[in-house]
């Protein structure tokens, strides 16, 4: 199992890297969208800067490419118990965090051990016989 999370969080990681470099690429696409959207009237009254508008639009597009990327690469952990693991929409948004995705990974994991440890620890000892 470690080595098969290693390989898991190292492909979110590599994932990640490459939706960050996806989005550099589509960001002019994206500013110019976000600025025809900016010019419809019926948007107007919201009082939206280009800011607040471009990030949940990169945000969704991250997401978009992350978990395209993790149903064609088919990214997850097939021996775990967590079904959510294996959910190419979640795996989508670890990818699209980038490096505070595995991160958040790497934490998982790490009270996932702590608490089979715990677990190890606190089960009752058979007395032999």
């Amino acid at each position: 199992m470690q080595s098969e999370t290693q390989f898991v969080l190292l492909n979110i990681s590599l994932g990640g890297f490459v939706v960050q470099r996806v989005l550099e690429v589509i960001d002019p696409i994206i500013i110019i969208t976000v600025r025809k959207v900016e010019a419809w009237e019926w948007f107007k009254k919201w009082k939206v800067t280009e800011e607040e508008l471009k990030a949940p639009v990169e945000a969704l597009a991250g997401l978009g490419i992350g978990t395209l990327a993790a149903m064609c690469f088919k990214i997850g952990l097939a021996d775990t118990t967590h079904t959510f693991l294996n959910n190419p929409f979640f795996i989508g948004f670890m990818i699209s965090g980038g490096s505070e995705g595995v991160n958040i990974l790497t934490k998982f994991f790490d009270y996932l051990k702590e608490g089979r440890k715990l677990a190890a620890g606190m089960a009752p000892q058979r007395e032999g016989g």
